[in-house]
């Protein structure tokens, strides 16, 4: 049995309750319920679309706040009214990251953020132009440069796909503003056919599939040119003759130590140099799928970052199907001598004193 005194206590408590009934009330409407779930639903070139849930029934508006950084500060960017859940942001900046949040108003209460989103505007993919070599026209010699680009003034992100049939292979992902690309190892005196798919930067997944191109190759213009099958893969590969001679081989360069003494070397035979490096098409003729970490690029992209074992077994398969012809690495010698090509200077470029030229003719050139 309970005490008076609890009974009492139990009774006031309820009693001042029900005097007050609107108390809990007051104190709810001292607490905004957060909006929740901000998020992207649509973006373009000129506007980044925002929804959320209205979680209040009570709230007099909303603030959407949005900063240009992960870490900078958030600023105002609109004040809207009451039972929003929507808002299209058109001031932005083409390919500028923005960070938003929302938080509700009423009088001079806030409720807590939101969630943040970020955007970016999404930009459309360029329109590729007639490169160089425009249709048909007749290449004289290989190996092809192919010189990319849009039409609008933003980098623009594609595919470049060729072949020699209209069945294109993919061969690089390149960025189309004032983009060269080499193509080596082209047949003479076969047609060829290649085409730019563009794609916008940033958000933007739409696409503009450009025309398909084409070209033949000419005769060589070279004498000591041929074509040799590797094995009996059906693919073919420039060779080069290189005539017997001699040449000055190593280096008076102080700065190249391991190459001294500079000193003269006789080539007594000439000999077959393959005239590019060999392809990834090639490779995987001999030795089949590619199996290597470095799977970047299409078929003409040099085989490149094999071993030398590796290698080995690559000659190993085409002399056993050869009849008459044995192929191997050229010996350092033989391939600085072709290299040179009857050149003194440092380089084979030239002296280049200041290193000024290296990345054109090393490292390969940046246009």
């Amino acid at each position: 049995m309970k005490k008076p005194t609890q009974i009492f206590t139990f009774m006031t408590i309820l009693w001042v309750a029900m005097l007050w009934p609107g108390c809990d009330d007051d104190l709810k409407e001292d607490v905004l319920i957060a909006p929740s779930n901000l998020q992207v639903v649509e973006r373009s070139s000129n506007f980044i679309h925002l929804t959320w849930d209205d979680n209040s029934v009570d709230e007099d508006g909303y603030v959407i706040e949005r900063s240009v950084a992960i870490d900078g500060a958030y600023q105002l960017l609109v004040t809207l009214g009451s039972n929003s859940f929507a808002y299209i942001d058109t001031d932005i900046e083409e390919c500028q990251i923005d960070y938003y949040r929302v938080y509700g108003i009423k009088e001079d209460i806030n409720s807590n953020y939101s969630n943040s989103v970020n955007a970016v505007s999404a930009i459309p993919p360029g329109e590729p132009n007639s490169p160089n070599p425009f249709d048909e026209s007749l290449i004289e010699e290989i190996p092809l440069e192919l010189f990319l680009s849009c039409s609008s003034e933003f980098g623009r992100y594609g595919h470049l796909y060729f072949g020699d049939s209209q069945d294109l292979e993919l061969i690089t992902v390149p960025r189309l503003n004032n983009f060269l690309w080499s193509i080596w190892n082209l047949q003479l005196e076969t047609t060829y056919y290649w085409r730019i798919i563009s794609f916008g930067d940033c958000a933007s997944k739409d696409s503009t599939i450009g025309p398909i191109w084409s070209f033949i190759t000419g005769h060589s213009i070279h004498d000591m040119d041929e074509n040799y099958e590797l094995g009996n893969s059906g693919i073919m590969t420039a060779m080069i003759w290189i005539e017997p001679g001699s040449f000055l081989m190593g280096s008076i360069d102080e700065e190249y130590e391991d190459e001294q003494p500079q000193h003269e070397v006789i080539i007594n035979e000439g000999f077959w140099l393959g005239k590019y490096e060999v392809t990834r098409l090639q490779w995987e003729s001999i030795m089949g799928e590619w199996e290597f970490d470095n799977d970047r690029g299409g078929p003409y992209r040099s085989a490149d970052a094999i071993s030398w074992n590796d290698i080995k077994d690559f000659l190993t398969i085409i002399n056993e199907t050869e009849n008459g012809h044995i192929w191997r690495l050229p010996s350092e010698a033989e391939w600085e001598y072709a290299a040179r090509a009857g050149t003194t200077t440092r380089f084979y470029w030239g002296d280049d004193p200041n290193y000024n030229e290296i990345d054109d003719y090393m490292e390969g050139k940046d246009v």
